[in-house]
């Protein structure tokens, strides 16, 4: 099939050889950047971070003085979850009995409905006979 006995498996061995040959010269020329100290400058465009003086630091009072009010505020938005959450467990607590007293008011009835149909089965029986 092909021109002068060229093989497929010998195209892929010639570039397997490159490949390799290609790797091995970029790691060889890797290892002389470093044994020799060659360094290449790394630039960061824009840079990242930007550096400030700063005049002072936060004192403890400022610190007080700013979180103050947001430390109220959370006491309050507190009390008012906690509030809240009270209301709710009252309103649940008194649907969960209600529910309980249908409950039972809904099995006197089937046992009463039980009763009613076992003495209609009697008397259409005594009719019967």
């Amino acid at each position: 099939m092909f021109a002068q006995g060229i093989v497929p498996a010998d195209i892929a061995a010639w570039a397997a050889c490159l490949a390799f040959t290609v790797m091995l010269f970029n790691q060889m020329a890797r290892a002389r950047r470093t044994l020799f100290g060659e360094k290449q400058q790394t630039v960061v465009s824009p840079q990242p971070i930007e550096v400030k003086e700063v005049s002072g630091f936060v004192t403890e009072g400022e610190c007080h003085s700013r979180h103050g009010p947001l430390d109220k505020q959370l006491d309050e938005l507190r009390v008012d979850r906690k509030a809240n959450a009270t209301a709710l467990h009252e309103k649940i607590n008194g649907v969960a009995r209600e529910v309980s007293e249908l409950r039972a008011a809904t099995e006197l009835q089937h046992q009463r409905l039980a009763q009613m149909d076992a003495k209609l089965d009697r008397m259409i029986e005594r009719q019967a006979l």
